[in-house]
């Protein structure tokens, strides 16, 4: 129970890996909050998970959107960003707005979730933000360029001015 009473934001928390991510935050002690734009999805990991579980929709390519959730949910502990898309087109065969939905939901939905909870632990002077990307992002894969691209990770560790560690994974 090493996260006994923390609160963790684990954002695309209806997907396999968030809820996954979910599942051993809670058993570790964690009070767990889920964000993800598919409420349904959303309801089915809240019910497996228990009724202790927060669940948020959210769709965190809007900027707007962020800014709200995090004044909802109000202080946390740790964000876990788990969210993104994987689409198996060719380049040849994508599209512009299919390409800009990558690219909204793996790299725009991350930042604006780091910069918006990372304010918030700014201010609260602590706070951990743990990122996690697909394994397309270890290497280019040609017949697949655009999903390499997109979830290629960001780099491997930063430090934030006010002290706490980002750690992509």
């Amino acid at each position: 129970m090493r996260l006994r009473g923390k609160t963790v934001v684990v954002a695309g928390g209806a997907g396999g890996m968030g809820a996954a991510i979910a599942q051993t935050l809670q058993e570790e002690g964690a009070v767990v909050t889920l964000v993800d734009r598919d409420s349904e999805r959303l309801d089915a990991v809240r019910a497996d998970l228990g009724a202790e579980t927060t669940t948020y929709p959210c769709d965190l390519t809007s900027e707007q959107e962020v800014r709200d959730l995090v004044a909802q949910v109000g202080p946390v502990d740790g964000l876990v960003n788990a969210q993104g898309i994987a689409p198996f087109n060719a380049l040849a065969d994508t599209a512009l707005d299919e390409w800009r939905a990558v690219i909204d939901a793996n790299l725009t939905s991350v930042f604006l979730a780091c910069r918006e909870f990372g304010r918030a632990m700014a201010t609260a002077t602590s706070g951990a933000i743990v990122n996690f990307s697909g394994s397309y992002g270890n290497g280019v894969d040609q017949d697949n360029l655009v999903n390499s691209v997109a979830v290629a990770p960001p780099p491997a560790r930063t430090t934030p001015r006010f002290g706490s560690s980002v750690v992509n994974g």
